[in-house]
């Protein structure tokens, strides 16, 4: 997530470069324990060992940079280029 972040930045930057202006990206994860430290500004004692790049990611949506959305694994589209899926899932994805 904190990659996507960092890609975010470097995009809203280009286009305001373009004199584009967005106003709201989203960013999707499969990851619920990872969607929720990220928006909990709350420190918590099994938190503590959470490297310093995630805490960049919890600025971000506190800023509302841009706003984090979960999905299901399998309905996750960028696992087709990430992941080893099945025949049947990579058909899904696909299509």
């Amino acid at each position: 997530m904190c990659d996507c972040a960092q890609q975010i930045l470097w995009i809203k930057s280009l286009f305001q470069e373009c004199h584009l202006s967005l106003q709201h990206f989203m960013m999707f994860g499969d990851n619920k324990g990872a969607i929720h430290i990220a928006q909990n500004p709350v420190m918590e004692g099994r938190s503590k060992h959470i490297d310093i790049k995630y805490y960049f990611l919890r600025k971000c949506v506190e800023k509302q940079i841009f706003m984090l959305d979960y999905v299901p694994t399998d309905q996750q589209k960028a696992d087709m280029m990430t992941k080893n899926l099945t025949w049947q899932k990579f058909q899904d994805n696909r299509s």
